[in-house]
């Protein structure tokens, strides 16, 4: 029997995944994935340092990560 418990955390985990495959660089931006948001807030407003390539596709694999778990849960 599928709880309630279940749903909640499928849905989190597809929404997760989605915006973590869709938004990397904004998800990246919220300063928790990758623990360099110190370091980026130097400076004047809005000069951002750019974010490397290698923490967008490790964020993209992140997403994967979070729908392949979602759809475990859900079968």
């Amino acid at each position: 029997m599928v709880d309630v418990r279940q749903w909640l955390a499928v849905g989190l985990g597809v929404l997760l995944g989605v915006f973590l495959l869709v938004a990397p660089r904004a998800a990246l931006k919220l300063s928790v994935l990758s623990g360099t948001g110190q370091r980026r807030r130097r400076g004047e407003y809005g000069s951002d340092a750019p974010v490397s390539e290698w923490w967008v596709w490790a964020t993209r694999g992140l997403g994967v990560v979070c729908l392949g778990v979602a759809a475990v849960i859900a079968l």
